[in-house]
């Protein structure tokens, strides 16, 4: 069996792979459990709080990964990372909006574009031109700033959707 050297890119490779399959896993459990609900399920502030918890952790690894590769074989071996990290941020948003359309329109009507605007931008995080240098500059500019008023409007939702 061979080993892997701790300098060596096959060690990072296995570790990319890993964190891949992990999320993999994640996005198939989520969906399952979306497909497997009844129509009676029910929703809580909570839970919406803490999937937008999540989606900022990701987020911040994401821009924290980008920080530590200034070096070309840094940035290499961090690629796959920022491919998963983005696609959990998406995963996140896609998994928010299909928990917040449980509450009534009226509730969500003003931050529902919000939410829809994040999707949009992280849809494209499958294609390499996404992953360029200004990417945390853009997300610092166009989404950091949703977090505060996505809480609030969290927060302003019914103990439980209806």
């Amino acid at each position: 069996m061979a080993k892997l050297n701790k300098n060596d890119s096959a060690l990072s490779f296995a570790a990319a792979v890993t964190a891949m399959s992990i999320a993999t896993g994640k996005r198939l459990m989520r969906n399952f459990q979306y497909y497997r609900q009844s129509s009676d399920a029910v929703v809580t502030r909570p839970e919406c709080l803490e999937i937008l918890k999540q989606i900022r952790m990701n987020l911040f690894g994401l821009q924290n990964l980008y920080l530590n590769s200034s070096d070309e074989k840094q940035h290499h071996t961090s690629s796959s990372f920022k491919v998963m990290l983005a696609k959990q941020v998406q995963d996140g948003f896609e998994d928010l909006h299909r928990k917040i359309l449980f509450y009534d329109a009226d509730d969500i009507s003003e931050f529902i574009p919000l939410i829809d605007r994040n999707r949009s931008f992280w849809k494209d995080s499958t294609e390499p031109e996404f992953y360029d240098e200004n990417l945390p500059r853009k997300i610092d500019r166009q989404l950091v700033s949703d977090f505060p008023v996505l809480k609030k409007n969290i927060m302003a939702l019914p103990a439980r959707s209806t």
